[in-house]
């Protein structure tokens, strides 16, 4: 005998048995007969049969696309609130490269770049700084945002020239000055 709980912690008991099926829990109870059960099953199967792979598949498309709709919405008020909460940190936002694995490291700083490249190649010696602009801790989170999809982890990325290239026209978009690196 099959015991089920719902989505409101309430449990119910499942009695099968050759003249039907019963359901109940401790308010209610409700019996159908194997006919009734029966024609349930194929009012079910015929509406199963009815429904096209299409219509699966549109369905699912529309629920896919609602969800990413409501997530970038989500992502979007998350980026305002966080904007409304903090005052921008000012300083400087760099890409260093490591030599040895090809992948870069967005930052930011409130010292000289420099500083924290010599910091990371205590750690790493092949680190070196490509380039840098004065900037706000916001411009690297929002250029995290824009190359996620190439995170390797933290603030390491798989970029290619053309990326570089985006960071360098998001900096001049912005009129924010170029450091020398």
């Amino acid at each position: 005998m099959p015991i089920v709980r719902d989505n409101r912690d309430e449990l119910f008991l499942f009695v099968f048995s050759p003249e039907g099926i019963s359901i109940s829990n401790q308010n209610t109870r409700l019996m159908a007969t194997r006919a009734e059960v029966e024609k349930l099953k194929s009012v079910c199967e015929q509406y199963l049969q009815e429904l096209t792979d299409g219509d699966i598949a549109e369905s699912h498309q529309q629920q896919k696309e609602a969800w990413r709709l409501e997530c970038e919405e989500q992502e979007e008020a998350i980026r305002q609130l966080r904007s409304t909460l903090t005052e921008p940190k000012k300083g400087n936002v760099y890409v260093m490269l490591n030599a040895k694995n090809g992948h870069y490291k967005i930052g930011f700083t409130t010292k000289e770049p420099k500083f924290r490249e010599q910091t990371l190649q205590s750690q790493e010696p092949e680190v070196q700084l490509i380039k840098a602009w004065i900037g706000t801790d916001q411009d690297e989170i929002e250029l995290h945002e824009i190359f996620r999809a190439k995170r390797i982890r933290g603030e390491w990325f798989s970029l290619r020239k053309n990326d570089l290239t985006k960071i360098e026209n998001y900096f001049k978009s912005n009129a924010l000055e170029t450091k020398n690196a």
